[in-house]
Order: structure tokens, then sequence, then C-alpha cells
């Protein structure tokens, strides 16, 4: 939302929001009602809100390691998985939220519908609810779907979707197919050409070594004087 351009000072510039509810009436109308109530004014944000808004985050962010988890084969509790949230997105130190509560939760906090600050009242307007992008607004309005992808590139993102899909079903079936002890072999070859040994050398060292779980790496003189 933009100014017009006839506007004598800010003309194509953006609108502020107390700009936008000003043209509503909302500005005058919550500032009389604040006053009423023995407030000075509302701020742009309150505390609730922005605690509100972290809390979504980490349930967000807990429902998704929660389901990479239950991809890989493996189980993650709410608990655990708001602490491994928390270790990426830390909470800001003027927030003040209750990890406690937030933790106890299984779904997004309650959005209410009080008027306690510009952004909430903001919010809480129909066309700002259900506001789309520009470019959403082409495609659809053309007949099309939009899609939006972590990487906006036409050849490149149904490239690297088909590849995850086929990584995340691979995981899921591969520890049918091979033993814990097959694996423990992978280790023993992971470590020789992480030491920098050629397909010759490494055989020799496996051949050598084969009672190790990995390489030692005293190894290298002896087989440069192998191979010498």
């Amino acid at each position: 939302m933009v100014f017009d351009e006839s506007h004598p000072l800010f003309a194509g510039k953006a609108k502020g929001v107390q700009a936008v509810l000003e043209e509503r009436g909302l500005w005058t109308h919550y500032s009389q009602k604040a006053r009423k109530a023995g407030k000075t004014s509302l701020n742009l944000r309150c505390k609730t809100c922005t605690a509100s808004n972290v809390a979504k985050d980490l349930l967000k962010k807990s429902e998704q390691l929660i389901k990479e988890a239950e991809a890989n084969g493996f189980s993650l509790s709410h608990d655990t998985s708001i602490k491994e949230a928390l270790a990426t997105h830390p909470v800001p130190p003027d927030c003040e939220i209750d990890l406690v509560q937030v933790a106890s939760q299984t779904n997004e906090p309650l959005i209410t519908q009080e008027a306690c600050c510009w952004s909430k009242i903001l919010s809480l307007q129909s066309d700002f609810a259900t506001e789309r992008p520009l470019l959403q607004s082409i495609i659809e309005d053309a007949g099309h779907i939009c899609l939006f992808l972590p990487k906006f590139h036409c050849e490149l993102n149904p490239i690297e979707l088909f590849w995850s899909y086929i990584k995340t079903e691979y995981r899921k079936e591969s520890h049918r197919h091979k033993s814990f002890a097959s694996a423990k072999e992978l280790f023993e070859r992971i470590s020789v050409y992480e030491q920098g040994y050629n397909g010759p050398q490494s055989e020799i060292l496996m051949k050598k070594y084969k009672s190790h779980r990995c390489i030692p790496r005293q190894a290298a003189m002896r087989i440069d004087i192998i191979t010498s």
C-alpha cells in the first residue's frame, strides 16, 4: 500500500501503520479508547504479541523436527523437539515467554481478538489477513497454481525435490537390506579415504587392519614403505 502520486509529501511511498489505520478511522478510535482506559498510547507491538509469535515459531520448528525424525525412522518427543528448536532459534532476551507452557502445547497458541497493540489491530483487518503476494495474485488470476519453493529456480527445484524424495525413501528402506555388521565396515573404508589414501593403498590397509574399527593414523609411514 502506497500513497497516491498526488500526495504533496509522500507521493508513491509506502504507507506506515499509522497512515493505514488513520484512513480507516481506527487510529483515532483506539487512541480514544486507550485514553479512556487510562493508558497513554498503544505500542507498535506489545510483549504479549511478541511472545506469542516466538511461541508459534518454536512450535512450527518443533513439528518440523518431529516430522524429519519420523521420516528417518526415529522417534522424537515434543519436549525434546522444543529444546532442539531453542538451540537453533534462541528466545530474544527482552521476550517474556513461559517455556514450560510452550512445551505443554501441541498446537499453535490461541490467537486472541484483543486490540492490545497497533500491529494486532492491523493484523485483524480482513484484507490484511487474506492478502496474497503480487506474484501469487498474477499467477492464480491467470488460472495457474502458484507454488513457492525454497529456491525459486525453474530447473533446479524439481531436481532437488525429486532427489530429496529418493534419499528420504532410501533411508526408510535401507535398514531392511543391510545389517549393522555390514554398516560397520563402511566406517573403516571411510577412514581410509578421509586420510587421503588411494585405491590400492586402501585395499592393503583394510586387509592389514581388518580387526580395527578405523585405520590408525600411524599407518601412513608403513603404507608408504610398502607401496614404495
